[in-house]
């Protein structure tokens, strides 16, 4: 992410690689069903079409014999009711969704979330690669279907990264030293230095599986990083505990 800070510590949470692979997955795996019924409706067409080959027609019968009316009257019927049969399955086929592995998540997911991106990782697959302010609609309770406006990074490691805090050498720092509540709600500009909030990191946390970030610059403007693999925080009852998984980076 674009994190530029001096002597302090600046956060950030990536909502990408894990949430992307789990979404991924789950798409494979409803277009692999969808493959199956589609193979299983080509199985039952062609059985019906080899069955309509085998069924005796009335064109070599013995018109002599009386009872050649009845048998060629029910022969006709079985034959009718395979036409039938392979009717309905090819316009059953017709109907049913096909699999477009190519567009992944976007196709399954659109209807859930009402093309409603909710954090920055989708955001990134809605199309926006630029950097910025975009409103988000985290699934939590804590939100209530409320949106809320972050910062996005789309430069960083892939892009898909939502900035929850931002600390800089401006000339006008926000201060930091906050209380409970300011802490809960969130403060500061979302352009420059800011905290986004503990409730909405535990909205954002608590929706899929989630990775931390960590970019840094010291007093020298070296630039460090650290990657914890999962990180989710828990509500307010609990004192907004912090979660993290393994580590990885420079810092």
């Amino acid at each position: 992410m674009t994190k530029m800070c001096k002597s302090s510590i600046y956060l950030g949470v990536v909502l990408l690689v894990l949430l992307t692979v789990v979404r991924t997955e789950t798409n494979l795996s409803a277009c692999e069903q969808k493959e199956k019924h589609q193979a299983l409706l080509d199985l039952a067409k062609e059985s019906i079409n080899k069955a309509k080959d085998l069924h005796p027609t009335c064109e070599n019968d013995n018109k002599n014999v009386s009872t050649n009316s009845s048998e060629c009257g029910e022969k006709e019927k079985v034959s009718a009711y395979l036409e039938i049969a392979k009717n309905l399955i090819e316009e059953a086929k017709n109907k049913y969704p096909t699999c477009d592995v190519t567009n992944n998540v976007t196709e399954v997911v659109a209807d859930v979330r009402h093309k409603r991106p909710v954090d920055c990782s989708e955001v990134l697959e809605n199309g926006q690669k630029k950097s910025g302010v975009y409103k988000i609609w985290p699934r939590n309770r804590v939100m209530d279907g409320r949106s809320v406006q972050v910062y996005c990074d789309m430069d960083t490691d892939g892009g898909g990264w939502t900035v929850i805090q931002r600390r800089t050498e401006a000339p006008n720092q926000t201060d930091f030293y906050r209380d409970w509540k300011s802490y809960k709600h969130g403060f500061g500009n979302i352009r420059e230095e800011f905290w986004i909030g503990n409730d909405i990191i535990f909205a954002l946390t608590n929706q899929g599986q989630y990775s931390l970030r960590f970019d840094m610059k010291n007093v020298s403007r070296e630039s460090r990083y650290a990657i914890y693999s999962r990180f989710w925080i828990e509500d307010e009852e609990s004192g907004y505990t912090m979660h993290i998984g393994d580590y990885d980076g420079t810092a």
